[in-house]
């Protein structure tokens, strides 16, 4: 049975690779989330064909004489403003053929392709008590952040409080306003959202070793085509300084469409200048409300915070989302 690893790629994968590569990764999948929707085969092309200009993907697979896919790997290279020293990966194995070095040389070769572009960092996601876990710490990569990856099931939302808490800002955040749109971003916003967008770099990091992003509103039309090209629908609703016309805050949500039930909570930020005033709670009350209206279909809401961003944590704790699975950010110098 060969072992070693070789290139895959989507544009000239057969039906057969291409149904090999999806197999692999529902077994994964279900591995990391059970009971959960596994994305179709067409999703998985789409993810890595339609890319925002600044971004470059390679993968390999290690394959059986049958034409299964035994391993799998991914190496995300972007080339922006920042963190030009850092790339993410992905390494997976079938469950019936791990430890036998298949996941070994997978890391390898990505490690090598990562230092061919300059990267002295790569970064990893891990789940508690996945097999991820020990194999990267024997690689020698180092878990730099917790995250807590909560659900919140929306037949226990509490709408009296939703409508509290927007009731409440009118009172405390007045000289603010809410002004709401589905991706892409419209022109007439595209630099401002942009602008807020850095309030990202406020969250806590922990021991990671990243630079604070820096996007161009170019990027981040880029990003939201190719997110669009996937089939992914993103809402934004943004919290803005009528005084100034800049953006205080803003809420992303997204959604796609094999998975109408579930819909993903994506970026929540507050300029430091502008908190203390409930937009973080405004926004949030009113983007579930929105789902409520027009998303019927959508029963539970997906969301990832790290473990000390309490502010945060606080506010979704009180919406009631609850832990469904804990996670990490792992980092392996190269």
């Amino acid at each position: 049975m060969p072992m070693k690893p070789e290139p895959f790629d989507w544009t000239s994968a057969t039906e057969a690779q291409a149904e090999a590569r999806h197999a692999l990764s529902s077994i994964v999948r279900a591995e990391l989330f059970p009971g959960d929707a596994v994305p179709p085969v067409e999703h998985l092309r789409a993810s890595s064909v339609h890319l925002p200009f600044f971004q470059r993907k390679q993968e390999w697979a290690v394959w059986a004489d049958d034409g299964r896919m035994l391993g799998w790997a991914c190496l995300d290279l972007e080339y922006t403003n920042s963190n030009r020293h850092t790339a993410e990966c992905k390494v997976e194995v079938d469950t019936e053929h791990r430890r036998r070095g298949i996941g070994t040389g997978l890391l390898e070769l990505v490690t090598d392709a990562a230092r061919g572009d300059d990267r002295s960092n790569l970064d990893f996601v891990a789940y508690e008590g996945t097999p991820a876990e020990p194999f990267l710490s024997q690689a020698g990569a180092e878990n730099r952040q917790v995250f807590r990856h909560s659900r919140l099931q929306l037949d226990e939302l509490d709408r009296a409080m939703l409508q509290e808490w927007v009731d409440r800002a009118a009172e405390r955040a007045a000289g603010y306003s809410l002004v709401a749109w589905d991706d892409p971003t419209p022109e007439e916003h595209l630099e401002a959202f942009t602008e807020v967008v850095h309030v990202m770099n406020t969250a806590p990091l922990d021991d990671l070793e990243w630079e604070d992003d820096v996007f161009t509103p170019e990027e981040i039309r880029s990003w939201q085509d190719a997110l669009h090209a996937r089939g992914h629908a993103g809402w934004v609703l943004a919290a803005r300084d009528d005084a100034t016309g800049r953006f205080a805050g803003f809420t992303e949500l997204g959604f796609w469409p094999w998975e109408p039930e579930r819909a993903d909570q994506g970026d929540t930020g507050v300029d430091p200048d502008h908190r203390s005033l409930g937009l973080g709670r405004w926004l949030k009350a009113a983007m579930l409300q929105r789902v409520l209206r027009e998303r019927p279909d959508v029963r539970y809401v997906d969301t990832g915070n790290a473990g000390s961003n309490r502010p945060m944590l606080a506010i979704n704790i009180a919406l009631g989302f609850k832990p469904h699975r804990i996670g990490g950010f792992w980092q392996l110098k190269i």
